[in-house]
């Protein structure tokens, strides 16, 4: 398995001063991932995954789990329900242990084994689950920009999705594994207005809140936002915008997206559709959704992911492995393992 972001030791970045009662910090890119997608402070709606970390795994229990998965694979046929079990029971940490522990037990890469054993989605969303999320999202930020063509859907929804502290997680793994910056080549893929914003928010100085956010400050910023925006005789200042939602804290934010409705008498989100186009008007919806209900944002991608004729497998398998830990907007193991078997 790939190491894990916090093994990279990347030197910190460190944060502007405060803005609206936050207080500046060092921000290490590649620091382990919360438990939740954003920093403790910011993440009430993410907690209770589906996925709960275990206290008492250890070595004994990742070997017992590495002999199961073994003898599921051995043989004439595979156990995919043993495959399924552990690994949709087991965070990243635990199944990260237990690939470690299966190559001392048998001298075997357990990644290679699921490769060779399954096929279809099902490996897809197993080899995802042998992955850390930022390590699988940084894996699918190169895939939308390699070769002919930019997928800027899937750029926003992992960019503008994640909350900082991810995103920082994403861009180191970026590096590790392709040793090229995920700055520069977006810089390469994307331009206009959406590549402005994307690279702001790789700079990491989003002010962290420190206590509760002033209603004045928000009101402030909603102001700015409208004069920005639909209060502006005559186009809209996009610069403007990037730089409220690449520096202002998310608890502010989202105090901001309240005050605008009673200031404006129209919704953030009205607003951007109004105001702005293609990607850039996507990628800032997503983040005022993300910001006003992480969860509510991504059971809705999920949504929109299944319906209709056919299914966006790909969509439907990164949100599950990547929010299992940390969203409990369905029931991970009975929705993946229809979806696997199918």
């Amino acid at each position: 398995m790939v190491p894990h972001a916090a093994e990279l030791r990347p030197s910190p970045r460190r944060r502007p001063g405060p803005q609206g009662g936050a207080q500046a910090r060092t921000v290490h890119r590649g620091a382990p991932a919360a438990s939740c997608h954003g920093g403790s402070n910011q993440c009430s709606t993410m907690k209770g995954g589906t996925i709960k970390e275990n206290k008492d795994f250890g070595e004994p229990q990742a070997d017992a789990a590495g002999q199961r998965l073994r003898k599921a694979m051995r043989g004439i046929g595979t156990d995919e329900r043993v495959i399924i079990e552990i690994l949709t029971k087991h965070t990243a940490m635990e199944r990260k242990m237990i690939g470690d522990r299966y190559k001392v037990q048998f001298g075997r890469d357990l990644k290679e084994d699921l490769k060779s054993e399954l096929g279809g989605y099902f490996e897809t969303a197993a080899l995802a689950l042998c992955e850390y999320d930022s390590h699988y999202l940084a894996q699918w930020c190169r895939r939308a920009m390699k070769g002919i063509g930019t997928d800027e859907d899937t750029l926003v929804e992992i960019l503008c999705g994640c909350k900082e502290d991810m995103l920082m997680q994403v861009d180191a793994a970026y590096q590790y594994i392709y040793d090229r910056s995920l700055e520069e080549d977006i810089e390469s893929e994307l331009s206009g207005n959406i590549r402005q914003l994307m690279i702001a928010l790789l700079q990491g100085q989003r002010a962290e809140q420190e206590g509760e956010p002033s209603r004045d400050e928000a009101k402030k910023i909603a102001q700015q936002l409208y004069e920005a925006g639909e209060g502006m005789n005559g186009g809209t200042d996009e610069d403007e915008f990037i730089r409220i939602f690449a520096t202002t804290s998310y608890p502010l934010l989202k105090l901001t997206i309240e005050e605008y409705t009673v200031f404006a008498d129209n919704t953030l989100e009205n607003a951007i559709e109004k105001e702005f186009s293609s990607h850039i008007k996507k990628a800032l919806v997503t983040m005022v959704l993300c910001i006003k209900d992480q969860v509510a944002y991504f059971a809705k991608t999920l949504f929109e992911a299944m319906d209709g004729p056919g299914t966006k497998d790909d969509v439907l398998i990164r949100i599950l492995v990547t929010r299992s830990e940390t969203s409990r907007m369905l029931s991970r193991r009975r929705t993946t393992s229809r979806l696997l078997t199918r």
